[in-house]
């Protein structure tokens, strides 16, 4: 029987929403990160860092809009890929 995450841990106002930064490598637990981004929405803001291996194991796509832009990969001495990277 599946619960629901926010009657777990309660549903916080808009306002005080927590901030939950999902740091992804590549193993194969990664294939899991949509359904678990999409959980952890039902009470937080959710962003996803993805290293380059663990976006073998899904595509940005399968996240909820909410949590996207899907980053990572960036290395000291490299182009920038993205804002967030530095």
């Amino acid at each position: 029987m599946r619960r629901n995450i926010a009657v777990l841990f309660g549903r916080p106002p808009a306002a005080r929403r927590p901030h939950v930064l999902l740091g992804v490598t590549g193993s194969v637990a990664a294939i899991k990160v949509p359904q678990l981004a999409a959980a952890l929405r039902e009470f937080a803001d959710v962003r996803v860092v993805a290293t380059p291996a663990a976006k073998h194991f899904f595509t940005e796509q399968q996240l909820p809009p909410e949590c996207r832009p899907l980053l990572g990969g960036c290395r000291k001495g490299m182009r920038r890929r993205s804002h967030a990277c530095g």
